[in-house]
């Protein structure tokens, strides 16, 4: 089935993108030729919970996990493409339109986690991270996932430049795999 959804959507000019995650179908314009992998282009940080992380019964406050999925994000551009810095210097800025996060396990005070992240969906205007944070034990603590849209310093939303598109749209997640 999801063979024939892809080809459906190949003759259509758009493309299926799946992600497992979330377990949702969404369909966007074509913005860039998608190539299958076998590996998901993925970020993995190691975080220690630090007390500061963590409320009176000490398990991690729900609003740092967001932090959380921002550290994530820092590094997979630094792992997959240019410090964001080399962005902000040519005056683009990401900034958040949307953010989910689900609450699996708490996460407490000394624990080491481990935030994934993966590039999940990119076009001329928007682009979207997945993120899993997973205990040392490989359980899953939570996960989510963050929209974003380009602006300038003075707050006017910019598109992607194309060169930024071709280059990232060959990094985005569509496999559908949970790993």
């Amino acid at each position: 089935m999801k063979q024939h959804a892809i080809s459906l959507f190949k003759r259509a000019s758009r493309f299926l993108l799946y992600t497992s995650m979330h377990r949702t179908l969404m369909f966007a314009p074509l913005a860039f030729k998608i190539t299958r992998r076998e590996e998901t282009v993925v970020s993995r940080t190691k975080i220690r919970v630090l007390a500061a992380d963590t409320d009176a019964v000490e398990i991690v406050y729900y609003a740092t996990y967001f932090r959380y999925f921002e550290i994530g994000r820092s590094e997979w551009f630094r792992e997959h493409d240019k410090p964001f810095t080399h962005y902000t210097a040519q005056d683009m800025y990401l900034i958040v339109t949307e953010a989910h996060c689900r609450y699996v396990k708490p996460a407490r005070y000394d624990d080491l986690i481990e935030v994934e992240c993966r590039l999940g969906y990119l076009d001329r205007l928007k682009l979207r991270f997945d993120y899993r944070i997973v205990s040392e034990a490989g359980e899953l603590i939570a996960d989510g996932y963050t929209w974003h849209v380009a602006v300038s310093k003075s707050g006017r939303v910019r598109r992607f430049p194309r060169e930024i598109v071709d280059r990232l749209g060959g990094l985005v997640s569509c496999e559908g795999s949970d790993g």
